[in-house]
């Protein structure tokens, strides 16, 4: 199975991606991740909420490899980066499918 990780990182080794300028930042699927498979805390129902994520547990412990407070600030950041990351794809498909990659 191939994750997006794992998808993102071949993209990025494509030596015509890197020369154009057209890799992605791959910490984009941390957050991903994040709200895909985490867990969302709050003391009462009003926001800020956190937002965990767990390993696998081992020896029945977990351990917390995301925490992140869920402010508008916190979303008005990612928003921008993964517009960007989806822009980038898109610029490299139009040069490739111009001849230009």
């Amino acid at each position: 199975m191939t994750t997006l990780k794992i998808l993102i990182n071949k993209y990025n080794n494509i030596p015509k991606i890197l020369t154009a300028g057209f890799n992605i930042d791959e910490t984009i699927v941390d957050v991903r991740d994040a709200i895909a498979h985490g867990r969302v805390f709050g003391n009462n129902p009003e926001p800020p909420m956190t937002l965990l994520k767990f390993d696998k547990p081992k020896n029945k412990q977990v351990t917390v490899t995301f925490s992140v407070l869920l402010t508008k600030q916190w979303f008005d950041e990612q928003l921008p980066r993964v517009q960007k990351a989806t822009f980038i794809v898109a610029k490299a498909l139009e040069s490739l499918q111009q001849g230009k990659l």
